[in-house]
């Protein structure tokens, strides 16, 4: 009777264990962004240059969410190892992303600058009804460019891609 009571309780553990388990469903949404268009490049008065995106981005996520964004920093001197900040600033709201690339940077006549940012976006869970087991997850926005001048005051944005990524948290 006793082993018959204790594998009973055995059984409802487990199946409590199993019926509890948490699932992610954050990703009911889809994918954060849906297009996502060049708007403007121009100079500003210190020489750097302004980069404006105008894209659409899922309903669900308000717009706070997108205030969020983080420039993480993906290029390095080979010499040194040590980050390179080709990117002055970043914001973005739910309509439109605006980078600033230091004028140190900016191509000149016959040059061109390939421009890769990479921008993390947070998790879902804090912006929505959503929630998912471990650790904060992350959205990552690659965009990937060529910069070049037409004539030294224009520029032109060629080969634009962008795709993005979810990194989940650690359990």
């Amino acid at each position: 009777m006793f082993m018959r009571t204790k594998n009973m309780f055995i059984l409802l553990v487990v199946a409590f264990q199993l019926s509890s388990c948490w699932k992610d469903n954050c990703d009911q949404f889809g994918d954060t962004f849906i297009s996502i268009n060049i708007d403007k490049v121009e100079k500003d008065a210190s020489g750097n240059l302004i980069i404006e995106f105008a894209m659409n981005t899922i309903n669900d996520l308000p717009a706070r969410y997108f205030e969020q964004v983080v420039l993480r920093n993906t290029l390095t001197d080979s010499r040194t190892g040590e980050a390179i900040e080709v990117t002055e600033s970043v914001e973005a709201t739910k309509t439109t992303i605006r980078l600033v690339v230091q004028s140190a940077f900016v191509p000149g006549p016959g040059e061109v600058l390939n421009y890769a940012p990479l921008l993390n976006f947070p998790d879902r869970e804090d912006y929505v009804d959503c929630s998912h087991p471990g650790s904060s997850d992350d959205y990552l926005l690659y965009l990937d460019m060529n910069i070049q001048t037409i004539d030294g005051n224009e520029y032109e944005l060629e080969n634009f891609i962008w795709y993005e990524e979810v990194l989940k948290g650690a359990f």
